[in-house]
């Protein structure tokens, strides 16, 4: 994991990185980290993609709807699942890029691969740089706030309202 987050320095960007690990996750085993780099084993999503530049994530339903709904573009590495489907829309939607991983056989979960840590780094550069990706991500969130809610569609459909 240390290897996809760190930058070298004459790279020119200044970063902080949150790295969640999942409930359960052996922390200390992680290793030593960048001084900018900050662990946690998990954080309300909501309270940290406002202040967010990126997210650099597997492409699960939960953390690309919580990215776009904050206007965030995205990395998304998929392995299983519903995750390629997710991160294809997004590089189609312009709001970020998808990074498939090049390891583990064709037919099997994937993993990252030798050459796959140079290509996300790649990616988020790119979107850092790119203002194009944000700017997508952010008329994202505009439409997902302008979209009626359950709660005010039920309301319309209720006769004693």
């Amino acid at each position: 994991m240390k290897r996809v987050l760190e930058l070298p320095a004459d790279d020119g960007v200044s970063l902080r990185v949150l790295l969640t690990a999942g409930h359960g996750a052996d922390l200390p085993g992680i290793g030593q980290l960048p001084p900018h780099v900050h662990v946690e084993a998990w954080v309300p999503q909501a309270d940290v993609l406002a202040g967010a530049s990126l997210v650099v994530c597997h492409g699960g339903s939960g953390t690309v709807f919580g990215a776009l709904a904050a206007g965030v573009p995205l990395v998304c590495v998929p392995l299983f699942a519903d995750q390629p489907v997710n991160a294809l829309l997004v590089a189609e939607a312009g709001a970020g890029l998808a990074v498939t991983p090049t390891g583990g056989p064709a037919d099997d979960s994937a993993v990252l691969g030798p050459d796959d840590v140079s290509r996300i780094r790649s990616a988020a550069r790119l979107l850092l740089k790119e203002p194009s990706y944000r700017a997508r991500a952010g008329r994202l969130a505009d439409e997902m706030r302008a979209t009626t809610t359950c709660r005010e569609l039920i309301s319309t459909l209720d006769p004693c309202s």
